[in-house]
Formats: C-alpha cells, sequence, structure tokens
C-alpha cells in the first residue's frame, strides 16, 4: 500500500501545482492522510498471539553469533548488514532529489514534469509489490533472491539521470526504480528473517531482535544518505548529478553485497531458492 499512498498524494500534489494551488494540496492530502490513518489507529490491538514480556528487546548472544553450517557464518552476517545498510542509503534519495533535479536542469519541460516521473515510479511500485510478495514468487524464486535483483534494478535507476537529467531520461529510469522499489517495500522485513533464521532448523528465538537492530541502522543509512545527498547538491552546478551517481553505485555496491552473502548462505550452488 505504500507505493499507492505514494501515487496518490504525488497525483493530488500534481493537481493542484497545476493551478499554484500549494495550500489545496497541503490540505487535501492532510485530508486524505486522516481519513486513513484515524480509523486504522482505532483499530490497533494488542496482539494475543505473544505476552508482552516476551522478551525481544535484544539478542540472546549478539557479540558471538554461531550458525549453522549453511548459514555461511559470520562473514555472510556482515555483509547482508553492509549490503541492506548500502541499499537504504540511496533508496530515498531517488524520489526526493530526482524531481528536483528534472525540474531543475534548462530543458524544454515543465517544473510540475518531476511529479510524473514521481507518479511512474510509484504505479509501477504498486504493481510490482504484490507480484514480488506473492505466494508463487516467493516459491519459484524465493525472497532474497527477488530481493537482490530489486536492489539491483533500483541501482540502475539512477545512472542515466546522473549523466543526462531531462524528462525522458527520468521517466525511463523511473520503470527499473519503480520495478525494484515495490519488491524492496514487500519483501524488506522478510528478508531479514530469511536471512537471519535458520533455513533447515528453522528461526532463531532472538531472529526479531536481531532484524529490529537491523531496521534501526536501516533508517539511519537511510537519513544519512538523504543528508548527504542535500549536502553533494548544494556543492556547486554538477552536485546533482555527482549526487545520483553516488547513490547510484551505492546501491549497486550494496546489491553485490547482498549476492556474495546469499552466495555464502546458500553454498556454492549457482541458483538456490532463498
Amino acid at each position: 500500500m505504500g507505493p499507492l499512498g505514494g501515487l496518490v498524494y504525488t497525483a493530488v500534489a500534481y493537481a493542484c501545482l497545476q493551478d499554484s494551488q500549494f495550500k489545496k494540496a497541503c490540505y487535501t492530502n492532510g485530508v486524505i492522510s486522516a481519513v486513513t490513518l484515524i480509523p486504522a489507529w482505532l483499530w490497533i490491538k494488542p496482539s494475543t498471539l505473544y505476552p508482552r514480556s516476551f522478551p525481544l528487546l535484544k539478542p540472546m548472544n549478539p557479540l558471538n553469533y554461531s550458525p549453522t553450517k549453511d548459514q555461511g557464518g559470520l562473514p555472510a552476517l556482515i555483509l547482508f548488514f553492509l549490503g541492506y545498510i548500502c541499499l537504504f542509503f540511496g533508496l530515498f534519495t531517488w524520489p526526493t532529489f530526482l524531481p528536483l533535479l528534472v525540474a531543475s536542469m534548462p530543458s524544454p519541460s515543465w517544473p510540475t514534469h518531476g511529479s510524473i516521473v514521481l507518479m511512474i515510479a510509484f504505479g509501477i511500485a504498486a504493481l510490482t509489490a504484490p507480484l514480488a510478495t506473492s505466494q508463487y514468487n516467493l516459491r519459484s524464486q524465493g525472497p532474497l533472491n527477488t530481493f537482490i535483483l530489486a536492489t539491483l534494478l533500483t541501482g540502475l535507476g539512477f545512472l542515466a539521470p546522473s549523466q543526462s537529467p531531462t524528462f525522458l531520461t527520468g521517466a525511463v529510469c523511473a520503470i527499473p526504480f519503480g520495478l525494484g522499489l515495490g519488491a524492496i517495500l514487500g519483501l524488506y522485513l522478510r528478508v531479514t528473517s530469511v536471512f537471519l533464521g535458520d533455513i533447515k532448523v528453522g528461526n532463531h528465538r532472538d531472529t526479531a531482535a536481531r532484524a529490529a537492530m537491523l531496521m534501526t541502522l536501516a533508517g539511519i543509512s537511510a537519513t544519512v544518505g538523504v543528508v548527504v545527498t542535500a549536502v553533494v547538491v548544494e556543492m556547486g552546478v554538477w552536485g546533482f548529478q555527482i549526487a545520483m551517481l553516488v547513490n547510484g553505485v551505492v546501491v549497486l555496491f550494496g546489491a553485490v553485497l547482498l549476492w556474495v552473502a546469499r552466495w555464502l548462505k546458500a553454498g556454492k550452488k549457482l541458483w538456490y531458492c532463498i
């Protein structure tokens, strides 16, 4: 639902900004948020499956990770963490800065064309997310394999706009980015459980705590990525292009790290559904 929400909010902003009605866009999106979030908040109930005292605050043995043989050991765990962090470093910089990049370049396009690029990406992501999380895909390809491919597609969406920042380039590159974004938002939590758990024996009791640690690091990395990108953008005329290129390289490097970690975990098999 995340990409669909992004599509709705962007479409509202695009429609309102056509008539220079910025306040109307803010009010409309605020009403949409209230109408959707308030009922969801009222429907929240405590979980009856786990007691409130369930020990999930910290891993049982965080400094001495000793997984089973098929998990690849500590090197696979470190590479997975690094690849995951690299992905989130650049994931949110694309939708944040690419519309500004398209609008700031001297090209025959309207400033609101950056919103069209976002709507293309979010629309494709809204279609990709249910396909990536379907039972057929999870059983035939595996969540981790899908996640790595999605990371690769996301990284590719940065490269061309960094060299040719036009509306057409942004619209075309929104396709691979949207394909990757939908799968990532649908699987980012599931892959942590798959990787940090045990393939043959079952999940560790503290898998949820390890996943929570990784989510925290990913959030910090995403914040750092947006801030660093903003600093690079302010460096000069080529700041936008350099920032997008750096983010693309970081995300692609994250895809490589995730693939190596998966290879260490699954063994030397060329293809293993995980």
